[in-house]
């Protein structure tokens, strides 16, 4: 059977070579490993996706079946019964393939059309979307960054700390934005950089109870700027929970 890529074309990758890809997966080769009936249907584009990112997260040294894994499943169905989880997968999917097509491709426009893909669907989910509509914007700028488009990604942060409410709270869509601003001026001016930061850490969930001693980093930030970023950039973490 050859697997069929209704965005790209068709790729002649057989049952048997998919086969190999999930014994490396499950093998000892693999420091991280997901169970065999997440990723051994190569009938199911939900599993051909989890193989991918599981061989992505196992820092495979092809990247090109885990580029063809990921555009078969990107337009894959989205079932009844299982939307929210198959609209979760969706996320990543766009994530992932989104990276591959940088490194193996090397079209930023093109990548940027699944980040964009992304953006859009979780705005429209809202607090159900697995991932954050700041995060994707985060990698939009990212590899806007990377392709020297610098001054057109701190517009687009413009843009968003304009249009979102400066008084909300757990925004993702303004941290990040005041996250990558700090990041992008860090070398050349840490005050001010310190700045944005202070800002961005203002709409970051405040569930372990660090306000405190984000305030008295803060106050001590002229005496020692580097240190006083690294210690706030410790304020973070990834178990978080986003309103917007």
């Amino acid at each position: 059977m050859e697997l069929e890529n209704r965005s790209e074309g068709v790729y002649f990758m057989t049952k048997e070579e998919y086969k190999q890809l999930v014994e490396y997966a499950v093998g000892p080769k693999a420091a991280i490993r997901y169970p065999l009936q997440l990723i051994e249907n190569f009938d199911r584009w939900q599993n051909r996706a989890t193989l991918a990112m599981v061989l992505q997260r196992n820092d495979f040294p092809d990247l090109q079946p885990i580029l063809e894994l990921l555009y078969s499943a990107v337009d894959g169905e989205v079932a009844d019964g299982d939307e929210d989880l198959n609209l979760d997968s969706k996320e990543l999917i766009y994530r992932a393939l989104a990276w591959c097509i940088w490194k193996v491709e090397k079209d930023v426009d093109k990548a940027l059309q699944y980040i964009d893909r992304g953006i859009a669907q979780t705005e429209s989910r809202g607090g159900e979307a697995f991932l954050a509509q700041g995060e994707f914007w985060d990698w939009r700028w990212r590899y806007l960054e990377a392709s020297e488009r610098l001054a057109e990604a701190l517009a687009e942060t413009e843009k968003i700390i304009a249009a979102e409410d400066a008084d909300s709270q757990n925004n993702s869509l303004l941290y990040y934005a005041y996250r990558f601003q700090a990041e992008t001026v860090k070398a050349d001016n840490i005050e001010q950089a310190l700045v944005y930061l202070y800002k961005a850490l203002r709409y970051f969930p405040d569930e372990h109870n660090e306000l405190p001693k984000r305030e008295e980093l803060w106050e001590q930030r002229q005496s020692a700027p580097e240190k006083t970023y690294e210690e706030l950039e410790k304020l973070t973490h990834h178990e978080v929970v986003w309103e917007r």
